[in-house]
């Protein structure tokens, strides 16, 4: 668990990151004394660092890569940025795409369905010990 994290956003959403941080850090705190058994009566260190001086690009319809576009939510940095944790709309919809692909493509191409394969019957072995 960090002591000290960083978060960016784009800059229109500053103000409510902003507003809602110190919220966000006492749910984390109380999540983790609840669910973890070891920080159940120790006092939880977090210091939540909005970084003002460089956001994530804006929204932009017409690009493609999420370098250069965001269409909301946050980046978490800890350890220099070493520990960095994506939670922005464009990684969301990215997770939730992927997981689809394989659903997706078995209706639109119906005969490319992989048959289930049958269960193999469990073969008992006696195995031999012993010299012969």
């Amino acid at each position: 668990m960090e002591p000290e994290v960083n978060i960016r956003c784009r800059k229109s959403d500053h103000d409510i990151v902003k507003r809602i941080l110190d919220d966000a850090a006492a749910e984390y705190k109380r999540l983790i004394k609840s669910e973890v058994k070891a920080y159940k009566d120790k006092d939880i260190q977090l210091n939540l660092i909005l970084d003002e001086g460089k956001y994530l690009p804006e929204f932009n319809e017409n690009s493609e890569s999420t370098t250069d576009s965001c269409m909301g939510g946050i980046i978490m940095h800890a350890k220099r940025g070493r520990i960095v944790c994506s939670n922005t709309l464009d990684e969301r919809l990215q997770l939730v795409y992927g997981e689809a692909i394989p659903e997706i493509r078995e209706q639109l191409f119906p005969c490319l369905k992989k048959a289930e394969k049958p269960e193999k019957p469990v073969v008992e072995s006696h195995g031999h010990h012993g010299k012969h």
